[in-house]
C-alpha cells in the first residue's frame, strides 16, 4: 500500500484563529494584514475567513450571530457545516491573546504547501519538451519571488535610480502644489510652524510635550480642527478626557469671544447666548472627527482601531492624548523608559506602514519646575531616552505668563527641539484665557484680565 502524505496544515490553529475572531470581533485587526483566506487549509475555513474579511472591510461588527447571518445571506452557511459548526469554533477559545502566534503557524504551513506544489510543478515542467529553458527559468524566478513575499513580505530592495525618480516626482509635486496654494502636508493652522515642519504634518511620529496646564489638549484640538478644515479626517485617542469633555472644548472654540468660558461652564447663559451655543454645536457635529475615549488602552487596541479606520478611508492623521496614560506593561527587569520605548517604536513603524502622521502628546518630568529657566528641553521628557530617540519631531509647549505674571499674556511658544528632517526653533501662538481658542497672530479683541 502506498503511503499517502497529507500536505502541511494545522487545523487546530485555523480553528483557534477563527474562534478568536468570532469571540472577540476586534481580534481580526491583529491578523487581517497577515493572513489571506487561501492560506487556510480546510475549505470551510477559507469560506469563513473570507466572510470575516468582507465584514471587516465594510465596517460591520463581527460576532457569531452577524457572521452566521452573512454566511446565510451568501448561501454559504450550510456549506461550512451550519451554525452549529460555526459556534463550535468558539468552544475551546478563552481569549484572542495568542491569535498572532496561531496566524503565523497557519501562514508557515501555507508557505510549505506552496513550496511542495512548486517542486511538483517544476519537476513536471522540466520533463516537458514544450517548455524552453528561458521560460522555465522565468517560471522559477517568479515562483520563488512569490514564495519569498508570502514568507517575508514584499522585497523592498531596489536600485537607487528608482528612489531618485520618486524623490524628483515628490519635489515636482511640492512645487506644483506650492504654486497652486495647496499645502504639502496637513496644515497645523500656524504658518510659521508649517514652514518649520516643511509644509505641516507628514508621515512621521510627532511628540508634543509639556508640563500640565500648558495647553496640550487645546493645541491638539486646534490641530484637529485645521486638519478638518483642509479636508482631512483625524482620529483622536483621548485617554485623559471623555469625548463629551472634548466636545465642550470644541463648542467653546466656535463661540463668539463675547461669551466667556466661565458662563458656558456654569450655565450662566441668556437665551441669545444659548442660541449661539446651539449654533456652535451644529458646527462641531459636522466635523469629520473620530474620538476614542477609552482609558488605559494597550498598543494592540490602538493599532486595531487605526488600522480599521485607515482601511475605511477614515483616518488621515492620528492624535494620542497622552502617551504615558496608555497601558504600558513592563516585563520583569524592564525599565519604564524601555517599556515606553517599545510603544514609540511601534507607533513610528505604524506611521510608516499606514503612511499617516501620528501626533502623541507627552508629559514632562518635574525637573522643569526646579530650574530658574522654565523653558523645557529634551532631557525633561518623562522616560525621555526612547521617546527622544524614536520621534521624528519633538515639540514643547511653553507659556511664559504661567510662570511670570509680567510676561506677555495670551502668548505661548511651540519649541521644536528635535526635527529629523528640518529646522529647529521656536514658533509663537496666541490663545484666550481659557485656552479654548488658539490663534496664529495676536488677538486684541478681548481683555485677558477681565473678570467674568
Amino acid at each position: 500500500m502506498n503511503d499517502i502524505k497529507i500536505l502541511p496544515n494545522n487545523i487546530a490553529c485555523e480553528e483557534a484563529v477563527l474562534g478568536a475572531c468570532l469571540l472577540e470581533g476586534k481580534a481580526i485587526y491583529e491578523i487581517v494584514d497577515v493572513l489571506k483566506p487561501e492560506m487556510f487549509y480546510k475549505e470551510a475555513h477559507i469560506t469563513i475567513f473570507n466572510c470575516l474579511v468582507e465584514m471587516f472591510k465594510e465596517g460591520e461588527q463581527i460576532d457569531l450571530l452577524s457572521t452566521a447571518n452573512r454566511l446565510r445571506k451568501n448561501g454559504k452557511l450550510e456549506e461550512i457545516g451550519g451554525a452549529y459548526y460555526l459556534s463550535s469554533l468558539t468552544n475551546r477559545i478563552v481569549s484572542s491573546a495568542n491569535i498572532e502566534y496561531h496566524a503565523a503557524l497557519i501562514k508557515e504551513n501555507y508557505v510549505k504547501r506552496n513550496i511542495i506544489k512548486f517542486g511538483q510543478d517544476l519537476f513536471a515542467k522540466a520533463y516537458e519538451n514544450s517548455e524552453d529553458l528561458e521560460t522555465l527559468v522565468n517560471y522559477i524566478d517568479q515562483e520563488i519571488y512569490n514564495i519569498t513575499n508570502d514568507c517575508f513580505g514584499k522585497n523592498n530592495i531596489e536600485h537607487i535610480s528608482v528612489a531618485v525618480t520618486k524623490a524628483l516626482e515628490e519635489t515636482y509635486n511640492k512645487q506644483k502644489n506650492t504654486q497652486e496654494g495647496i499645502p504639502c502636508g496637513i496644515p497645523t493652522g500656524i504658518p510659521e510652524l508649517d514652514a518649520m515642519l516643511n509644509g505641516g504634518f507628514k508621515i512621521a511620529l510627532y511628540i508634543l510635550a509639556s508640563r500640565p496646564s500648558m495647553g496640550k489638549t487645546s493645541l491638539m484640538l486646534f490641530f484637529i480642527k485645521m486638519a478638518v478644515k483642509y479636508g482631512h479626517t483625524p482620529v483622536a485617542f483621548s485617554l485623559e478626557m471623555t469625548n463629551t469633555q472634548l466636545s465642550h472644548k470644541l463648542i467653546l472654540s466656535e463661540l463668539p469671544d463675547s461669551i466667556p468660558a466661565s458662563k458656558y461652564k456654569n450655565g450662566w447663559l441668556n437665551d441669545y447666548e444659548m442660541s449661539e451655543v446651539a449654533n456652535a454645536a451644529v458646527i462641531v457635529k459636522n466635523y469629520t472627527i473620530y474620538i476614542d475615549d477609552n482609558s488605559n488602552i494597550p498598543y494592540s487596541y490602538l493599532k486595531s482601531i487605526i488600522y480599521k479606520k485607515k482601511k475605511q478611508g477614515l483616518c488621515d492623521i492620528v492624535f494620542i492624548d497622552y502617551l504615558q496614560l496608555m497601558d504600558i506593561r513592563q516585563e520583569k527587569g524592564q525599565t519604564k523608559d524601555s517599556a515606553i520605548g517599545e510603544i514609540t517604536k511601534k507607533l513610528k513603524a505604524l506611521s510608516k506602514d499606514l503612511e499617516i502622521p501620528i501626533v502623541a502628546l507627552s508629559q514632562l518630568n518635574r525637573d522643569v519646575e526646579k530650574r530658574a529657566d522654565k523653558r523645557p528641553m529634551l532631557s525633561d521628557l518623562r522616560e525621555s531616552g526612547n521617546i527622544e530617540q524614536d520621534a521624528d519631531v519633538v515639540g514643547f509647549i511653553y507659556r511664559p505668563a504661567y510662570y511670570d505674571k509680567n510676561a506677555e499674556q495670551g502668548m505661548g511658544e511651540i519649541i521644536i527641539a528635535k526635527h529629523r528632517d528640518g529646522a529647529i526653533g521656536e514658533v509663537k501662538f496666541y490663545h484666550n484665557e481659557s485656552l479654548t481658542k488658539i490663534y496664529s497672530n495676536p488677538i486684541n479683541s478681548f481683555d485677558y484680565n477681565a473678570e467674568f
